[in-house]
């Protein structure tokens, strides 16, 4: 399978020849960065929201998967402009932010709202997973889908893998528990990315070529963010708890759903496993959460990562259904 995602002209930069150059360079571009990202982000505009997620996927991949040196010099440029970038939105996003218990705050009333805004969280009841727990899809819908949730699947593992570099030693067994299990508890042809590949696979997933909607380009970016670049662990932790936490609900409408649509025990493995692991590891994520969050600025990060992480994956939820609902459109 390949992945393609565009990377906007504006994003297009010359290379720098030294680090004089590249400061010119990023005085240069890095207004116009500024002005596309507060289109996306406080005006909303769909085409510079668009584009801001495929600049962040390129930039944010190039920073997950390590292959440019820290010395690099087109490095630094872009991570000043991603910088850029990600300012606007943290303000937009934070903005949002709040809970009833900051006005008399305990450590426990934080953890049970914020269970509760998980819990009630609209990826709960989307209408997607609705429709598929309800009569399935045919096997272009489950292209599509699949095509969006490998974009986000195949790296899973990594932001794990990331979140424990800055998580304190203490909290870092739970991560590799979690780890473990996704690379297949010891077990190599078992890991997860692999076993989502039998359902993929079964629908021709292997030779295709992938051009991701903007939802699923979002929640990559967004994971990426919060476990890896946002220097603050306890989003992080929040972000893999609050998703972990919601997931067992999802999975069973997938699975039913994918059950529905002619796929296989065998074929939907994944979604199956991942009903009963999800349930232990959601609890797992806060109790761990509960040995940190002692101050109000501890329950808004891990809220900030949680609700962030959700409303992502609620957005890649919006892109496959907005393009059925089309398609049912078209044959109507």
């Amino acid at each position: 399978m390949e992945i393609h995602v565009p990377l906007p002209s504006i994003a297009e930069l010359p290379e720098p020849r030294s680090w004089r150059h590249a400061v010119s360079i990023i005085d240069a571009h890095e207004p116009r960065i500024t002005e596309l990202a507060s289109r996306a982000f406080e005006a909303d505009e769909p085409g510079a929201w668009y584009d801001v997620q495929c600049i962040l996927y390129h930039w944010n991949l190039e920073e997950l998967e390590r292959k440019t040196p820290v010395t690099s010099y087109p490095r630094a440029v872009r991570q000043a402009l991603r910088n850029a970038i990600l300012r606007v939105e943290e303000k937009v996003r934070r903005s949002t932010l709040a809970l009833d218990c900051l006005s008399d705050f305990s450590p426990e009333a934080a953890i049970v709202e914020l269970e509760k805004i998980a819990r009630g969280h609209r990826i709960n009841s989307h209408p997607l997973l609705n429709q598929m727990e309800a009569n399935g899809l045919d096997q272009d819908a489950c292209r599509l889908l699949l095509d969006n949730y490998y974009v986000n699947n195949r790296v899973f593992h990594l932001h794990i893998a990331a979140q424990s570099l800055s998580t304190p030693f203490e909290l870092r067994a739970e991560l590799y528990q979690n780890l473990h299990d996704e690379l297949g508890a010891g077990s190599a042809s078992e890991a997860h990315p692999l076993l989502f590949l039998r359902s993929y696979n079964s629908l021709g997933g292997h030779d295709r070529m992938v051009e991701p909607l903007v939802g699923a380009i979002h929640l990559l970016n967004t994971k990426i963010y919060h476990t890896l670049l946002c220097g603050n662990y306890r989003n992080g932790l929040g972000a893999l708890g609050f998703l972990e936490l919601t997931m067992p609900t999802q999975m069973r409408k997938l699975l039913a759903g994918f059950q529905k649509s002619g796929l296989s025990q065998e074929e939907t493995i994944f979604w199956d496993l991942h009903i009963s692991l999800d349930e232990e590891h959601g609890d797992a994520w806060f109790d761990e959460m509960k040995k940190i969050l002692k101050t109000p600025e501890d329950a808004l990060a891990i809220l900030d990562g949680g609700q962030s992480v959700l409303d992502a994956r609620s957005a890649f939820y919006d892109s496959v259904y907005e393009v059925l609902q089309a398609r049912q459109g078209k044959a109507a």
